[in-house]
């Protein structure tokens, strides 16, 4: 794919380092000419040396500049420094930026007791605000025929829950919805989607402390790329996955994903967030402390509204999906079925998520477990039987309690309503 964006100007926040630089590398290598963003004066010297690098390898041009995104006037000073720089170096050709990536980012892992109104402002501030600001002045200097790519970095955290990430998943699924909008709002522009990364190394996966890499261990264990492999990946990356429970993405792999969605390729795909988390999304912690129990005949039931279903705006009237579980003894253990009836392109009213297990012989296994995440992911399960034991409501239950695996009184027949 050499040069297939070449002639493109493509733009990249926080791109001195990490996952930023490694996204810059991928677009100068497609022919792009790339601006380098950076934010404090410490970045300036790396951010040459990447500059004199991409220059030198790929034979494009970048443009350096300062600007601190997390500030009011940041990003529109961006953009003005840029433009200037460009009309310098090409008096003969327009100001257009074909790309941009809503890279830069900044990560809180305190616990809501700890948390401060100036962390919460700081961390908006740069991971929502900015690129919604950049994206403002931006626009005037965007594609015309829908050949423009705007891709913004986004994080599992918006969907997992993960202990101490209340403020930084939260501006994660703020972006994940300005995606959606944004894909809309400027679709005769650009295309606009996002990527959701799980642990990526660099300094930030260095920063983690011993209780948050606990708290991430068993979707590391179940993310299928995130096992090591012996002469392939690093020695040291390897000897870290017998604790940790698999290796972090390398900012190459996620830049890929990136670059992907910059390419005339990708003209067909707005308003997503894909995946570049090796599958880590799919994944559930599991409970090791409790066995699942047999339970022949029991039949668990859930129910829960969701309140839209759609890709890239095609209305679904319904989406039915079943799995059949095998245990190690190839014997069938269940049936689940997934059924959404009358989801419209605009939802108004909720939709009834109907979830049925039936337990003929042996017990649950992770393949279960993954399909009971995959409705939470969907929406909060909720019994609408009318019990009120803690037993019989299924939504009381972290995928990683008892209920989980099975071991839950069947309720009754739900209401009808």
């Amino acid at each position: 794919m050499a040069g297939i964006l070449k002639g493109k100007l493509a733009l990249v926040t926080g791109s001195s380092r990490g996952i930023g630089a490694a996204i810059a590398a991928n677009l100068a290598a497609k022919g792009s000419d790339v601006i380098l963003n950076y934010t404090s004066s410490s970045s300036q010297s790396i951010t040459k040396e990447l500059s004199d690098s991409l220059t030198s390898q790929h034979g494009i041009k970048t443009y350096i500049v300062q600007a601190d995104l997390g500030t009011p006037g940041g990003p529109a000073e961006l953009i003005k420094l840029t433009k200037e720089q460009f009309a310098s170096t090409n008096s003969d050709r327009p100001f257009q930026i074909d790309i941009i990536v809503n890279n830069a980012g900044i990560a809180l892992n305190d616990k809501l007791p700890d948390l401060t109104t100036e962390q919460f402002e700081k961390t908006y501030r740069v991971n929502v605000l900015g690129p919604l600001l950049l994206m403002q002045a931006a626009e005037p200097y965007l594609p015309t025929d829908r050949s423009g790519r705007v891709v913004n970095l986004s994080s599992v955290s918006s969907a997992t829950g993960f202990v101490g990430q209340s403020v930084y998943g939260g501006t994660k699924a703020a972006l994940e919805a300005m995606t959606r909008t944004w894909a809309r709002e400027l679709s005769e522009r650009c295309t606009v989607n996002a990527v959701n990364p799980g642990p990526v190394l660099g300094p930030m996966y260095a920063s983690n402390t011993d209780e948050f890499k606990a708290q991430i261990k068993g979707w590391i264990d179940h993310t299928p790329l995130m096992r090591p492999r012996e002469g392939i990946d690093a020695q040291e990356l390897v000897e870290d996955a017998k604790t940790s429970g698999g290796r972090p993405a390398y900012p190459s792999e996620v830049a890929g994903i990136v670059g992907m969605l910059c390419t005339p390729d990708a003209a067909w795909c707005t308003g997503q967030v894909v995946c570049a988390n090796g599958g880590m999304i799919l994944s559930c912690k599991r409970d090791y402390g409790k066995k699942p129990e047999n339970i022949p005949g029991k039949v668990i039931e859930a129910y829960s509204p969701v309140n839209e279903c759609q890709s890239n705006g095609i209305q679904h009237s319904k989406i039915y999906h079943q799995i059949r579980d095998i245990n190690e003894n190839d014997t069938r253990i269940g049936s689940m079925r997934l059924s959404l009836g009358n989801v419209a392109q605009q939802q108004t009213e909720p939709v009834m998520v109907i979830v049925r297990v039936s337990i003929s012989a042996g017990k649950m296994d992770m393949r279960l477990q993954h399909f009971l995440i995959l409705i939470r992911h969907l929406a909060p399960l909720r019994n609408l039987s009318g019990s009120t034991g803690p037993e019989e409501d299924i939504g009381r239950y972290p995928l990683t309690s008892p209920a989980a695996h099975g071991v839950i009184t069947t309720p009754s027949t739900p209401s009808q309503g």
